[in-house]
């Protein structure tokens, strides 16, 4: 880098910057040239974090999730002007077989960082949605949570339920479990890739921003992720939690498909206009295992020394007392 700013300084006339720069992009590789043409003001992708729960005076709780770009303590850009976002939710309640209702909810602005509010009354499941548009690039953000409020109301959203979503653009579905009404470490997660154009056959998954590793979709299309146990989350106590991030990017051509035939007329070339990124996310909230630390050997033999207790004072009982 030190020895760019001084090839920069020395030969500072834009002709020469600019040999300077493609001179440099072919020792660093392809993404320097990525970088150089992504789209201005927009982020690689936008994701879901955890915020404060709040305990309202009718027992209904309120959990505050915010929208982030890669980097946790960034703001997306002109706090989210050039970023058009929409967010909707689904509510399942766990106590019945009741339907399941949908809601859009508002998207907020704090300090430069979008946020939504989740209430609910009652125990629930909900699955939180963001969807938005930069420029070419398309961003999709989820994650699933359960609240367990007591007031009785399903949600204090104002806005009415909707019938049914209508979902065009790919998104990651996180294929239901029973175990997921409270997420773990050591238990075993699968994914479903939705309506992607050219169906994505890698799935990155992120911790803080770091890379811990790429997942490749299985024979039946799904993504399988088991987070491994995590010993700072056991020593942190029982509320103790981390976020995990799925994404997912992929392009897809769009525009006027431009055919071109050879002279004989027997091949053709097909080409498009234009090309839009998707990029989808989901977090994980994941605690710690509470059953992935039990000692079985340990347990067992407890179990077989308590049983052979018990039996020796039942026999020494009735030896005791024959009738």
């Amino acid at each position: 880098m030190t020895i760019l700013f001084e090839l920069i300084a020395r030969y500072h006339q834009p002709a020469h910057i600019a040999r300077v720069v493609a001179l440099v992009s072919l020792f660093i590789g392809t993404p320097f040239v990525a970088e150089a043409h992504a789209q201005p003001g927009c982020p690689p992708f936008i994701r879901i974090s955890y915020g404060d729960l709040i305990t309202e005076r009718d027992g209904s709780l309120t959990l505050r999730l915010f929208i982030r770009t890669p980097h946790a303590s960034s703001v997306l850009p002109d706090g989210g002007t050039n970023l058009k976002l929409n967010a909707f939710y689904e509510t399942e309640c766990l106590s019945s077989e009741g339907p399941r209702h949908y809601y859009r909810t508002s998207v907020k602005c704090n300090n430069g960082v979008p946020y939504v509010d989740i209430n609910s009354g009652v125990s629930s499941r909900i699955e939180l949605t963001v969807s938005g548009t930069c420029g070419n690039r398309q961003y999709r953000a989820q994650t699933v949570f359960c609240l367990f409020g007591i007031s009785g109301m399903e949600t204090a959203n104002s806005m009415s339920p909707l019938g049914h979503l209508e979902v065009e653009k790919p998104f990651i579905h996180l294929i239901p479990d029973p175990s997921h009404r409270w997420m773990q470490t050591g238990e075993t997660y699968r994914f479903a890739y939705k309506k992607g154009g050219n169906g994505s056959r890698v799935a990155d998954v992120f911790e803080n921003e770091r890379h811990l590793e790429t997942l490749d979709v299985d024979p039946a299309g799904r993504f399988i992720y088991k987070p491994p146990h995590d010993r700072n989350l056991d020593r942190a106590g029982r509320s103790a939690h981390k976020e995990v991030v799925l994404l997912i990017k992929e392009q897809a051509f769009t525009g006027t498909a431009v055919t071109v035939r050879n002279h004989d007329g027997a091949g053709y070339i097909r080409e498009s206009t234009g090309k839009d990124e998707y990029a989808s996310t989901f977090t994980l909230l994941l605690h710690r295992s509470y059953y992935g630390h039990r000692k079985l050997l340990p347990g067992i033999a407890l179990f077989l020394l308590t049983a052979t207790v018990t039996a020796l004072a039942v026999i020494q009982k009735r030896r005791a007392f024959p009738w």
